[in-house]
């Protein structure tokens, strides 16, 4: 028993400890990305800009993404603790002078104007007692403003920037997250291949918490609680599959430390500042309008197909189908992401997960078959080369959603119909009848 408690206490506690460093002084909330709506509420759907001239921005920032501001009132909480006074400063383009209040349980701390005019960063507060950076952000015309045309009226947020004199930590319940994911990937490493491997891989994995604690620290703040339940969940979940299909422990550990990895990378993307592919707010409306979907197998095809649903107001596919016959798509993926979201999983990050772990799923199926073509040696190279495949990544890293989670259960439908052929561990009899 001591042979797996002393590796896995370990592990979790250079997992912590490699968390427990100052991440910087300066940290930049990007609203735009994916993680946006995690950090800032009241803001709308993803936009782009590229190459901006010199005369709309007032410094060198001239490719982001942005939303627009529809609330009065928006909620600021970044994952991170501040270890000093802080100052807060927004990036934001607007056609009326605005006043921008800062609160904190409605107590003003700071206010400040910011002009119409190029994109510019405005401080807004700044001495701020050191606390959990939990604000609220109030945006009002300034007094004596009038909005002369209303129709293009537009109040749009880039990017917030806190800084602190002390620097900034991560939140323990981060850190406490990153050690049990060390300590589950020590313990994996340890029944797949050895304990020395183990201890060389919790060295390394601990180097790499810390080396991305530094890097983007917001991201791996948000990453870690979130994404560990979808690691073991994949783990165990591989693991079962593995004793189905009569893959040894061995094997059946490397294979879930793989799934694992998948399902971790894949499902950070969603957290890094700059990921917002065009496609991303498109699903998330069609998988909320799910649940206004009639009960009857007409509409459950329509809103399968590709016509868009009530609150899609972009990116509708009719633009290049045409407006005949509903073409159909099955809406089993929406199916799985409307029930993440009813369970309260922020659609922004959940649906990459899901969908990491529904490919990893794959992985002791494709094991299997190759098994039966090769050997175990020929298994693990065909999990691995799956899990590396671009093809789906891309797809993933697009927020190709359905057709990711779609592709996942379809080709899993059919690699276990390969495994309940006959002569498929005969692969010299693979070929069909004359």
């Amino acid at each position: 028993m001591n042979r797996w408690i002393v590796p896995g206490v370990l592990g979790f506690f250079l997992g912590v400890l490699s968390l427990s460093a100052n991440v910087g002084r300066e940290v930049a909330v990007e609203t735009g990305g994916a993680r946006g709506p995690l950090l800032m509420s009241g803001l709308g759907p993803s936009e782009a800009v590229w190459a901006l001239p010199k005369e709309e921005v007032s410094d060198d920032r001239s490719d982001f993404y942005f939303r627009r501001i529809e609330s009065s009132e928006s909620r600021v909480s970044l994952p991170l603790r501040s270890l000093g006074a802080m100052s807060v400063a927004l990036r934001m383009d607007t056609t009326v002078r605005t006043r921008v209040d800062l609160l904190r349980e409605n107590t003003s701390l700071g206010e400040s104007f910011v002009a119409p005019g190029p994109w510019a960063e405005t401080m807004i507060a700044s001495s701020i007692d050191p606390a959990p950076v939990d604000f609220t952000l109030r945006f009002e015309d300034a007094p004596l403003v009038g909005r002369s045309d209303p129709e293009n009226f537009r109040r749009y947020a880039d990017r917030l920037v806190i800084r602190s004199e002390g620097g900034f930590d991560l939140p323990w319940g981060s850190r406490i997250a990153g050690g049990i994911a060390v300590a589950f990937v020590v313990l994996l490493i340890r029944a797949a291949v050895s304990g020395a491997a183990a201890g060389l891989a919790g060295l390394t994995l601990a180097a790499l918490l810390f080396w991305l604690s530094l890097r983007e620290p917001v991201a791996l703040a948000l990453a870690l609680p979130r994404l560990l339940g979808f690691v073991v969940a994949a783990a165990a979940l591989i693991a079962l599959l593995g004793r189905f299909l009569r893959v040894s422990s061995r094997n059946g550990a490397a294979l879930a430390l793989l799934g694992s990895a998948m399902t971790f990378a894949y499902g950070f993307w969603s957290f890094l500042p700059n990921h917002s592919p065009a496609d991303l707010d498109i699903h998330i409306w069609r998988t909320v309008d799910l649940a206004n979907v009639p009960r009857s197998l007409e509409a459950w095809l329509r809103y399968g197909s590709h016509y868009p649903t009530p609150s899609q107001i972009r990116g509708e596919a009719t633009a290049a189908l045409g407006e005949g016959p509903a073409i159909p798509y099955s809406p089993l993926p929406y199916v799985i992401f409307y029930a993440a979201h009813t369970a309260g999983l922020d659609l922004h990050w959940s649906m990459n997960a899901i969908q990491a772990v529904g490919l990893a799923l794959l992985l002791p199926l494709i094991f299997a078959l190759a098994r039966a073509a090769s050997d175990e040696q020929g298994g693990l190279l065909a999990a691995a080369l799956m899990a590396l495949d671009l093809a789906t990544v891309h797809h993933l890293g697009r927020a190709h959603s359905p057709a990711v989670l779609g592709g996942a259960l379809g080709l899993g439908c059919l690699l276990a119909f390969g495994l309940s052929l006959d002569h498929i561990r005969e692969p010299g009899r693979w070929r069909l009848p004359a």
